[in-house]
């Protein structure tokens, strides 16, 4: 197996905000489209992966800005 050029937290936040975007963007959609009221409550969900992976990604960026500081 290769080794990755991404820091874990940057693929943890890429599978977030992945995650967030088909969740919370799907739902919106399929509620419309559809019109399945069972999707409401995934919608939030959605969002709180997309607030993950920005709270990851910020964290991320920071470790490697003190990392190469140090």
């Amino acid at each position: 197996r290769r080794a990755s050029p991404w820091p874990s937290r940057s693929r943890l936040a890429c599978r977030l905000l992945a995650a967030g975007i088909v969740l919370f963007s799907g739902s919106l959609y399929a509620l419309t489209l559809t019109g399945q009221k069972w999707l409401g409550p995934v919608t939030p969900v959605g969002g709180l992966l997309l607030t993950a992976g920005w709270v990851a990604l910020a964290i991320g960026g920071w470790r490697m800005q003190q990392d190469h500081r140090a």
